[in-house]
Parts: C-alpha cells; structure tokens; sequence
C-alpha cells in the first residue's frame, strides 16, 4: 500500500475519532448552561455555575475544569434570553464582551468539554449565535489541553494573541468565525482595512489527531492557522474572505489588486511536522483561500496562502487558492503554496491556483525530496511577475529557486510528439529518459501565459518512456497541451524518492499549416522553376502535410509530377517544392499549377491554403 492510501486512511479513522464525541449531547455526562453574557474577571478560577448566579461563560468554564473524570464530557450550552444586555436584536446575536485583561485569562478548557454555540435557542441561522470579544486584545483566547475538547459554533474576535490553542490530541474546533465582524461582512474592527495582530487558531508542535473544520478566518497579521504535530486535519474553512466566502473589491477591480486599501485578508496558514492534511480526497474537504493580503512596504513580501515547513507526508488537496464560493478568481497577494522550507514527500493534488499575486508554488530548498504535484490548476490573466527585488529567480506558475536539487531543476517533463484528434503520442523529455514515469496532461490556451487550465489525462509511459494518451476530445484550434511528469523510483531524478514530479513543460499545441507560392511563375525548358512553399507555426516533432495537385498543366507531362506530400523534420518550419517545367516543342497558352491543402487530424489549415503556379511556354 502506498503513502497515500496509508495517510487517507490514517486520517479517516482520526476524523472519526475526533468527532466521536461532538456527534450528539448524548454523549455528554455532564451539562452546564450559560444564561448570562456577563462576565466578571474578579471571579477569577473560584466560583462556577454551582456556586453563582448567573451562569457566565467564565463560571462554566471553570466549573468544568474541576470535573473528574468520570463526570466527563461535558457539555456547555447556551440559554441566554433576549432580555440581556448583551443581546443584539438586529442581529439576532448574543455577545460575551470578556472582563479584565491577560491577568485574567479564561482556565484552560482541560479534557472532553464541549463549547456548543449553536445550543443557543433561537438567534440567526446565518452565522454563529454566540460571539466571544477579547475586549481589543486584553484577554488570551481558549487553550485546549487534555485531549477531546471541542469548539464549536461561535465567534471570536479581539484576543491578544491566538483565538484558540490547541495543546493536546483530538481536539475538534469546527464552524466558527475568527477576527470577522459580528455580522461578518467585514473584519473585527469593523472595516475591511484593519487585521487583529495575533492568529486565529494555533495547533502546538507534538499536539496529533485534531480537527480544525468549517472555520471562517480573516484579518490576521500572524497566521489565519497554524498547524503543528502529526495527522491534524485543516478542511472546509474559509480563509481571508468575509463569512460569506466573498471578498470585498474596491472600485470596478475584478480581482484584489493587492493595494494599500483593499481588503486586508491578513495571512493564510502554515503547516509543520508530519502527515497533516490541508483540504481532502472529497469536495466537502475543500478549503478556499481569497482575499489574503497585508498593508506592508514596498520592499516587504506578502505571506503565502499555504506555508509547508520542513516537515513530511502532508496531503494538500482539493483547495481552492485565489477563488471565492462564487467561483470567482479573485486571487491571492502573495503565492500560492511555499516549498520553501524543503518539506518531502507531500502529496500536492487537485487543488485550484489562481491569479496569485506571486508565484503559484514555490519551491527553494536543498531538501525538497519526492513531492508530487498531480492534478492542479494554475489560472492567470496576466504575465507572471518575473525576478522580484530582492530574488534572484523567477516566479512562475511553479518557481524554483537557486537551492532547489541541480537534478530535479534539469529534469525535463515528457514531450509531446504528435497530437492527432484525440490521440496524443510522446516520449521523454529532452535528456531525461523516464521509462515508466506517470505522464499528465493538461489543457492550455495559446495566450502564451504558463496556465494549466484544466487535468485532461494521466498516463504511464513503458519501459522507454513512451506513451500514448486518448483525450476525451479533440483539442480545439485555440487550445493546447502541457505535461508533467512524476517519476516512479529513486534513480530517474538521481537523489530524489519515487513521486517526485517534474514543473511544467512548455506549450504543445496542433500545428497550423499554410502554403503560398513564393515563386509563382515556372517557364520552359526548366531551368525557371515555380515554388511551392509550406509554413507551420510549431515546430517540435515530425509532420506530413498532405496536398491536392491540379491545374491545367498536366503532370507528368508539362512539368514533373508533385508526391502530394511534404515532411517536416523536427525543429523544421518551412519546407519548398519545386514546379520543375518540362520542354515540349508545342504551341501553348500559359498552363497553371494549383496545390490545395488537405485538412489531416494532426494538423490544423490556416490561410492560405491553396496556391498557383502558371507555367509560361517558350514555342
């Protein structure tokens, strides 16, 4: 069994784990309700729910850290009436404004408590009932130790540093908004222009097995998540966006334009250790990441939306960076996914990369080793930005950068040799033999903008790097292909593991054929030749081009007869045919020569298609 079949299924069986005991409040044993949005830092770890009325959110918390074992989960529900202060009627929200500062901070919710905003009777269905403010970064947000805590269905915003730390194994923090507004249409300030300084969730190094899930994130200057420890879960989050997973543009922009005064998405994600899956192997996995953006300098660089760290086995998969719910390419300020940290053997799969405002993935460490990119897409309207000030490479759809290994940076992803209909042949790439290698597909237009728009198909070349691909269609006039190429051993790209993949190939596309008379008189006896010339815009295999030959010259007779045909070698644009006239001694008007182009499925016809030679007589 492979890494991957290995890692879907260690993490399926942590997704249920975790969300054992959230699944119903039958399987707490322990119920406590808030019914007051009042909180009182004075009460500091002492009184509870049991000792005082009301029941605050701080109560209840600590109410639930003296809970033995056997009293455990617990459960602490929401049951505040609209009568309270704290209570928004336009909104339909309840707000916990906390009281004091960090010197007060909220005991750690610590082992199998379950914070359940959605418990709250009433109140919206748009959006979390319950919100929890820091009070602008007077207060530390909750800190999850002992394993089996869950959070769930509320909103947080202006704590000092993270909303949420998670500190054990098999936490689950699902559908909650982080540093939005209370109605979620802009960040916590209130604007669209102002980020909280801390981050929304952090997952502690050595803390496994927990869930980060249905989240909505915008507005922080650190990270938005950041995840730590071995087969954690980061999946159906939005990050950067309002909660409604749009982003707010100024003016008549159509994608951010990444500008002192638009909306200040903050930063994406990080991700460390070991075997910790970003998005999924399902749609409903998929997390969305727009909007990400940061008021800095000139000469500072913004965040990725996804930052892997030395680390391994993480599977990125099925997200959505740079395009909102709408489906709309917004585009992220800074790149899409940054390798730069020499992770190794991340499985990078399906996921959707567009309008990023540097390079879609970057790749720059000596340690990258046996990373597979398969099935991604890359979208940009726009040149990709080039060499940056202070860089010194190129960022592309996928850069590498000066440490990246001499031997995956020479390795060249399979050639295209001849794309016949729907029939695609090719071989290795230049230098770069790889017999069984996995080759892909991918759909391109001729913009001569690196896009790979669209996974056609992924094929297994034989034992001398060979391979034939049946597309589902033909490729259209305007359209053309790229490869990547995914080796199956430790020795095709020497020093790298099996499933190291190839960057992208340049533009393959149908070649288009005309033919022109460059010379367009022939005369007797012969030595006057007419000239047929051929022309192809691309060049990079072999091709026969097929003709029809008539006229009123006869062949054979007035001149030497055509073959009907003309073979381009390799690198090859243009080739000629001669109108060799043949003497006679008749009398004779001027006799034409006319060459028609033959449409073929491995060659598309562009004007003009025909063209005549006249022959002139000398009796």
């Amino acid at each position: 069994m492979d890494r991957r079949s290995l890692l879907c299924i260690s993490l399926a069986l942590v997704l249920c784990a975790a969300l054992a005991p959230a699944a119903s409040g039958a399987t707490s044993v322990t119920t406590i309700t808030v019914d007051s949005t009042a909180d009182f830092a004075s009460d500091g770890n002492s009184k509870t729910c049991a000792s005082a009325t009301p029941c605050t959110l701080r109560r209840a918390i600590n109410q639930a850290y003296s809970l033995t074992s056997n009293l455990r989960p617990v459960t602490i529900r929401f049951n505040i009436p609209t009568s309270d202060s704290g209570y928004d009627p336009a909104l339909e929200t309840w707000k916990i404004q906390l009281d004091g500062t960090t010197l007060n901070p909220l005991r750690d919710l610590n082992g199998s408590v379950i914070i359940g905003g959605a418990t709250q009777p009433g109140g919206r269905s748009t959006g979390p009932k319950i919100i929890i403010d820091g009070q602008k970064n007077k207060n530390y947000g909750f800190v999850l130790r002992n394993n089996g805590n869950v959070v769930r269905g509320v909103a947080m915003q202006n704590f000092k540093t993270q909303h949420i730390s998670v500190s054990s194994d098999g936490n689950s923090v699902q559908n909650n908004w982080f540093g939005l507004s209370d109605d979620g249409q802009f960040l916590s300030a209130g604007d669209g222009l102002t980020p909280e300084g801390g981050s929304g969730v952090v997952v502690s190094s050595g803390c496994d097995n927990n869930i980060i899930r249905g989240n909505r994130f915008a507005g922080f200057f650190a990270t938005a998540c950041s995840i730590s420890g071995t087969q954690n879960v980061f999946a159906a989050n939005f990050v950067g966006m309002r909660a409604d997973g749009t982003v707010l543009l100024p003016g008549t922009f159509t994608k951010h334009p990444c500008l002192s005064g638009a909306w200040v998405g903050g930063v994406g994600i990080s991700v460390a250790e070991t075997g910790n899956q970003i998005g999924g192997p399902t749609v409903a996995d998929r997390n969305w990441f727009a909007g990400l953006f940061l008021a800095l300098s000139a000469t500072s660089t913004q965040s990725p939306a996804i930052k892997v760290f030395s680390g391994k086995d993480h599977l990125i998969q099925n997200n959505f960076i740079g395009v909102d719910v709408a489906g709309k390419d917004i585009g992220v300020c800074g790149r899409g996914l940054d390798l730069g940290s020499g992770p190794k053997n991340l499985d990078v799969l399906n996921n959707t990369f567009a309008e990023t405002g540097l390079s879609a993935i970057l790749m720059n460490s000596s340690s990258l080793n046996g990373n597979t990119l398969q099935g991604n897409t890359f979208r940009r309207n726009s040149p990709w930005p080039g060499t940056q000030p202070g860089n010194n490479f190129a960022e592309d759809a996928i850069a590498y950068g000066p440490l990246v290994p001499a031997a995956l940076r020479d390795f060249e992803p399979a050639a295209i040799t001849s794309i016949a209909g729907n029939t695609v042949t090719g071989t290795s790439g230049d230098g770069s033999v790889c017999p069984e290698c996995t080759v892909e597909l991918f759909l391109e237009d001729l913009d001569l903008i690196k896009d790979c728009l669209k996974p056609l198909k992924r094929v297994t070349a034989n034992a001398s790097g060979n391979w034939t691909a049946i597309l589902n269609t033909a490729l259209l006039p305007n359209q053309g292909l790229r490869t990547m190429s995914t080796v199956p051993d430790s020795f095709t790209i020497i020093g790298l593991d099996p499933g190291s993949t190839s960057n992208i190939s340049g533009l393959y596309q149908i070649p288009k054929v005309s033919v022109s008379a460059s010379d367009a008189t022939a005369s007797e006896p012969g030595t006057n030749t007419g000239t047929f010339k051929f022309t192809r815009n691309v060049a990079y295999a072999p091709l026969t081009v097929y003709y029809t030959v008539s006229g009123t010259a006869t062949a054979g007779v007035d001149y030497l007869a055509l073959t009907g045909k003309v073979v381009f070698p390799e690198g090859v644009q243009t080739k000629t045919v001669q109108v060799v006239p043949k003497n006679d001694t008749i009398d004779e008007p001027d006799e034409t020569v006319r060459v028609v182009l033959i449409n073929k499925p491995n060659y598309n016809l562009a004007a003009p298609t025909q063209a005549t030679v006249t022959i002139q007589d000398n009796d």
